[in-house]
């Protein structure tokens, strides 16, 4: 496969310097910029939303939550277990975004937005609202030509594509040189996890340590403290 591009801060990507906010689900001395991964299956794949969810796990910390947002999934229901960076996210997204669908479900804050303009616009200021919240975008097949198309494609620095094994590479070939494109950095996905760890994925339960499937590089990078730093130039190893 035609390698993947350079992670953000190597080849003119933002690079955080700042300190973590108040309400941003990052613990003050991080990063200030964190990175926004798409997360799409592709032909009759499926599992992708599962495995957003679990890469999402793979960056909560004691006092850091990640932000899932769905583009056109279901309004997420809040778990009674919640983390209180997730709740804080939840706060500030449900006050600042009047309408939201947001919930807080274990160590990770979930949000979903319509595919339609005004969802993707919404998308948009909730990436304003927490630059310094790690984010997994996950949006299905048919609407990643609306997302790709708009202004906030430029904020997405990294794509995990889920694909069905033997021709998933053949079917994801055009959709992986437009993202290569575009500078992003690309991992394949050829086999969804079990259906244990979707489950506890979903409730925003499943360890970080527990993540297994995903591309380890890519799920290294995402979880690190200083994401800017860690710059494996291949997520699908």
């Amino acid at each position: 496969m035609r390698p993947a591009s350079t992670l953000p801060g190597e080849a003119g990507g933002p690079v955080g310097a700042g300190r973590g906010a108040a309400g941003d689900g990052v613990p003050a001395g991080e990063d200030s910029t964190r990175p926004v991964v798409l997360v799409s299956a592709i032909g009759r794949a499926e599992g992708g939303r599962a495995a957003a969810a679990a890469l999402a796990c793979a960056g909560v910390g004691a006092a850091r939550s990640p932000l899932l947002l769905d583009v056109g999934g279901c309004r997420p229901r809040p778990t009674l277990l919640a983390s209180a960076a997730a709740k804080r996210i939840e706060d500030r997204l449900a006050a600042a975004l009047p309408g939201a669908a947001v919930g807080a479900r274990g160590g990770v804050c979930h949000a979903a937005v319509r595919t339609d303009p005004a969802g993707i616009a919404s998308l948009g200021a909730a990436l304003d609202l927490l630059p310094r919240t790690a984010i997994v975008v996950h949006c299905e097949q048919e609407g990643l030509r609306s997302l790709m198309g708009a202004p906030v494609a430029s904020r997405i620095a990294a794509a995990l594509i889920l694909s069905e094994p033997g021709i998933g590479r053949a079917l994801a070939a055009p959709l992986l040189f437009e993202l290569l494109d575009r500078g992003l950095a690309v991992a394949l996905m050829a086999r969804r996890q079990d259906w244990v760890a979707e489950r506890r994925a979903m409730f925003g339960a499943l360890p970080a340590g527990e993540v297994e499937g995903l591309p380890p590089a890519l799920v290294a990078w995402f979880a690190g403290s200083k994401w800017s730093t860690r710059r494996p130039t291949e997520v699908g190893r």
